[in-house]
């Protein structure tokens, strides 16, 4: 048992140092967890239970490497595991070709879980081929588990060579192989690592079309045509233009019952057009964590019992913003580095999100009845009073006292005559929502009117017009 402690520590130890040289800072912690893991079942005297000792220890190391408990890895379970573990290993592969290394662990978590699980399994099969006594099969893989990270990071050949030689060697030497033979052998193999790598860390000085041009290497197969969806956030009267073929933007786990999904909000309301108009509230950096509330969200909203939680891949969209359900009031931020909170629930990065990346958010999304909106007071909260403003002038809420006199004072005042297009907006307004007693009346009829009885029809290339384009949409229903 010393012998075989002793062999496998030295190729485990070459093993981890090189696979965690792809990331930067090392999280050794974890490293020696997984490798004392791998190791534990070569300790066992018997065979028979030594095979058996795989289940649990595999188990741990997939708690340590994903995250995962090991009863929730049990079968005949409603949650679901082992399909985002295969996932996590998905992504963190394609993510070693699009990720300069090395790379950071908290932003590519998929990644680190990864170097994890070669550290497990090449020091397994070290260990279990020592606990054999088959020197020349240990060598060889604790060779090729030094080797693979040379292919990914195009390191040192040198620092590289040495690891894969001392692990090499070190197993004969350890378990005192009988023959010469076998000493040679090993030799042999690490000698030709070192050659491989300092040949690959030379080969594209070479000529591109050289057989070991390791760096073309890409598991992902061929290149595929890049399809990116991007959005220009204002507001924007010329039509939309769809893809030929259908494009996926977003993949998203969560609640199954329909919720209005943003991405930002367009506050600001100038010159006939709607922008944003957003502050900054805070930020997050590199965490999973609550988020601060904003100011029109009740106080109800900071507890996780009234949190839905969804999972976001981004599979198209080119943007800086996060969609969330409702209102997000949690996320975890860990692939981004820094996420700035705006004012609207808006959750923006400092670079666009690339395809292939998730993340997690918690948002708050009430669904109150028809009966609690009908029966809410008409009031308009300090905090939205900036949502009244258009060009400059602040018009009075909905409960405001003799609010139609004020109305017509503001659109007859001079310094006002400019914008007659709201003059006109609010006549229509007006005469379709006028009656309503309660902001929720007026959203009713307003909306019956633009989906029943206004006459409006969808159009993705709506006609160009001389006049403002929102007067123009909602007088053509009037006029026809």
């Amino acid at each position: 048992m010393a012998r075989t402690l002793v062999a496998t520590i030295v190729a485990a130890l070459a093993v981890t140092a090189t696979w965690l040289s792809l990331e930067e800072p090392w999280r050794i912690g974890e490293a020696l967890v997984i490798a004392a893991l791998a190791i534990a079942p070569a300790l066992v005297p018997s065979g028979r239970v030594r095979w058996l000792s795989l289940a649990p220890a595999t188990l741990a190391a997939s708690w340590v490497a994903f995250g995962a408990q090991p009863w929730e890895l049990l079968p005949f379970r409603d949650e679901r595991v082992l399909a985002p573990m295969l996932r996590d290993v998905g992504t963190g592969v394609v993510d070693f070709y699009g990720v300069f290394l090395p790379f950071v662990p908290v932003r590519n978590p998929e990644m680190h879980s990864l170097v994890l699980c070669a550290i497990f399994g090449f020091t397994l099969a070290v260990a279990l081929l020592v606990a054999a006594r088959r020197p020349m099969a240990a060598s060889a893989v604790a060779v090729a588990g030094v080797g693979w990270p040379a292919t990914l990071s195009g390191g040192s050949a040198i620092a590289f060579g040495t690891a894969a030689l001392v692990a090499g060697l070190a197993i004969p030497l350890v378990l005192r192989a009988s023959s010469l033979r076998t000493l040679a052998a090993g030799a042999a193999i690490a000698a030709l690592v070192v050659v491989g790598a300092a040949s690959a860390s030379s080969v594209t000085t070479l000529g591109g079309d050289a057989a070991l041009d390791w760096e073309s290497w890409d598991l992902r197969g061929p290149a595929k045509e890049a399809s990116a969806v991007r959005f220009v956030w204002d507001s924007n009267y010329s039509g939309i233009t769809f893809p030929p073929t259908k494009t996926v933007v977003l993949r998203v786990e969560g609640p199954t019952v329909p919720n209005y999904w943003r991405t930002t909000t367009l506050d600001l309301v100038s010159n006939n057009h709607w922008s944003e108009d957003l502050f900054w509230l805070d930020q997050v950096d590199g965490e999973s964590r609550a988020l601060q509330l904003p100011q029109l969200v009740p106080a109800r909203a900071a507890k996780p019992a009234n949190w839905l939680e969804q999972t976001v891949q981004v599979e198209a969209l080119v943007d800086d913003h996060l969609a969330a359900a409702g209102t997000p009031v949690g996320l975890d931020a860990s692939r981004f580095g820094t996420v700035f909170q705006l004012s609207g629930g808006v959750l923006r990065v400092r670079d666009p999100v690339r395809a292939g990346q998730r993340y997690r958010v918690w948002s708050y999304a009430p669904d109150p009845a028809p009966r609690a909106l009908a029966a809410a007071p008409p009031r308009t909260p300090a905090a939205a009073t900036r949502f009244l403003e258009v060009d400059g002038r602040v018009f009075p809420g909905f409960a405001t006292p003799q609010r139609e006199r004020a109305m017509r004072a503001f659109l007859r005042d001079p310094s006002y005559l400019g914008y007659a297009w709201q003059r006109t907006l609010y006549e229509v307004a007006h005469r379709v929502a006028g009656e309503a007693t309660t902001q929720y009346g007026a959203v009713l009829a307003l909306e019956s009117w633009f989906r029943q009885t206004g006459g409006f029809r969808y159009d993705e290339s709506p006609p160009h017009t001389s006049g403002p384009p929102l007067v123009a949409f909602v007088t053509f229903a009037l006029a026809v």
